[in-house]
């Protein structure tokens, strides 16, 4: 709700600053569309007590999801956090390429 308040306060005052009240009045369309939304999920929310069957499901997935975490973090290395260019993990240093002795071939005469 604070930021539906913020960010329409905001666009108010950008369109006094900008065109002021004597031009289109273009922040009323935002506040209609977002307060439509606004109201939707407010209505939505409202009226749902969860039941012990649905947070009960809902534990159970949660810790299915941190096992299944736990395990791929025990299988794959962790990454270094900020890895020197060429540097990566299990791989080792990559070699540049050659350098070039002269951009000009000799030619003979």
């Amino acid at each position: 709700m604070s930021a539906f308040l913020i960010v329409n306060i905001a666009m108010v005052l950008l369109w006094l600053v900008t065109t002021g009240p004597s031009g289109t009045s273009w922040p009323v369309y935002l506040l209609i569309a977002w307060g439509i939304g606004l109201t939707f999920h407010v209505l939505s929310m409202r009226d749902h007590d969860p039941t012990a069957e649905e947070i009960e499901s809902e534990a159970r997935r949660i810790a299915e999801r941190a096992r299944g975490a736990n395990r791929r973090a025990r299988r794959t290395p962790p990454e270094p956090p900020h890895a020197p260019l060429g540097i990566r993990s299990g791989v080792g240093r990559r070699t540049p390429p050659p350098r070039r002795q002269g951009c000009l071939r000799q030619t003979e005469t």
